[in-house]
């Protein structure tokens, strides 16, 4: 059985950019101990949800060709 590492590699990208908000919001945590658990868990929702609409409005750019501005981008983790 051969391993196609595109389709691996796609189906491995939306846990990592999870894995990702969830360590950003558990390290705010962390630096200040005084946030209740619920702020991480909080941080890394805000975090996905500014990382999707990045997407989704890069793919409604990139069909009218405009990919210029902040918007141009993938995403906040930009894979």
């Amino acid at each position: 059985m051969k391993i196609d590492w595109d389709i691996l590699w796609e189906s491995v990208k939306e846990p990592l950019r999870i894995l990702i908000f969830a360590l950003i919001g558990w390290l705010l945590t962390v630096i200040v101990p005084q946030l209740p658990p619920a702020v991480g868990a909080i941080v890394a929702l805000l975090l996905k949800f500014i990382d999707e609409l990045l997407h989704q409005s890069s793919k409604v750019q990139s069909k009218a060709k405009q990919n210029t501005g902040w918007l141009g981008l993938k995403g906040l983790t930009n894979f």
